[in-house]
C-alpha cells in the first residue's frame, strides 16, 4: 500500500524543547504509539524511546529505537534489541547515528510516512540539514529469520540513506547494511527516450559482513533516478497514477510511494 504523508513546520526560533516537542508530534503522525520512555541524561540531553511491535509472541517480536536530543539540536538516532524504562537502560544497543545541527533561525519541515508495518518514517529538513529517523523492517523478511532469536528492523546509519544498522543483536558479522542501488551512479538523469526518470520497484537489504540479502522491501519502495530534482518532489509514473516522495536527490534516489 501507498504510504500516508503529513507534512508540518517547526517555527523559529528553534530550541531543544521545540525540536523535541515537533519530533514527538511527527512520529504520532507516522503512525507510532506513545513514547515507551522519556527522560534527561547527562543533565541535559532530552531523550525518547519508541517501542515497535512487530510479533508480540515472540521474544524479539519488538524493538526500541532513542532519540536524543542535545541541547545545541544536535540529533542522535539509536536501535536496541530491549529497553528497561526504569533505570532508561538498553540492550544489544547499535553504534548512535549522529547528526548535523539545526540552526535556531531557520524553520524545519517535518515529513511523516506511515508504510503500516514495513516503515514508519520521520523526515526532518532546514537548508542542507537532513535527518531520516524512524524505522524500516522489509516487507519479505527471510525465512530463516527467527524473531525469537534475532529482532527485525532497521534504522538508517546517515542523512545519504544509503544505509541501514540493525542492533548488535544480528544473524551476520555486521550489523551494517546497504540498500541495493540506491546511490548507484547508473540511476542518475532522466532517461534519454522518455525524458521521464525511471524507477526501480523494491530494494534489497544486503549485509555488509558480504554474506547474503537480509531482506527486500515491497515495490512501495524505489530507487529512482533523482539528480538534479530536489528533495521531497513528487515522481510521477506515466501512464498510471502511482507517485513517489523523493527523500534523497542523488544518483540513485530512495523514494516512497505516496499514492
Amino acid at each position: 500500500m501507498s504510504a500516508t504523508k503529513t507534512e508540518a513546520l517547526i517555527q523559529p526560533s528553534i530550541t531543544q524543547q521545540s525540536l523535541y516537542d515537533g519530533i514527538k508530534a511527527g512520529y504520532a503522525l507516522a503512525g507510532f504509539s506513545s513514547p515507551f520512555d522519556e527522560f534527561t541524561e547527562n543533565g541535559n540531553n532530552k531523550s525518547v524511546v519508541y517501542k515497535i511491535t512487530l510479533d508480540g509472541t515472540k521474544t524479539y517480536g519488538s524493538f526500541y529505537t532513542k532519540i536524543r536530543l542535545t541541547t545545541s539540536r544536535g540529533i542522535g538516532h539509536q536501535i536496541f534489541s530491549n529497553w528497561n524504562a526504569t533505570t532508561h537502560v538498553g540492550t544489544n544497543g547499535s553504534t548512535e547515528n549522529t547528526f548535523a545541527s539545526f540552526y535556531d533561525t531557520d524553520p524545519i519541515t517535518v515529513i511523516s510516512l506511515n508504510g503500516g508495518t514495513e516503515f514508519k518514517l520521520v523526515i526532518l529538513k532546514a537548508g542542507s540539514v537532513f535527518v531520516p529517523l524512524g524505522y524500516m523492517s522489509p516487507a519479505n523478511k527471510p525465512t530463516w529469520w527467527d524473531m525469537a532469536i534475532y529482532p527485525y528492523g532497521f534504522i538508517f546509519g546517515d542523512y545519504s540513506m544509503q544505509y541501514l544498522r540493525t542492533s548488535s543483536l544480528t544473524p551476520y558479522n555486521s550489523s551494517l547494511h546497504d540498500l541495493l542501488l540506491v546511490g548507484n551512479q547508473r540511476i542518475a538523469g532522466a532517461n534519454s527516450q522518455t525524458n521521464r526518470r525511471d524507477i526501480v520497484q523494491g530494494l534489497a537489504f544486503l549485509t555488509q559482513s558480504n554474506t547474503g540479502v537480509s531482506g527486500k522491501t515491497s515495490d512501495d519502495i524505489v530507487v529512482c533516478a533523482a539528480y538534479g530534482a530536489s528533495v521531497f518532489d513528487i515522481l510521477q509514473v506515466n501512464g498510471t497514477s502511482e507517485q513517489y516522495l523523493i527523500l534523497t536527490n542523488s544518483n540513485g534516489g530512495l523514494g516512497i510511494r505516496i499514492n
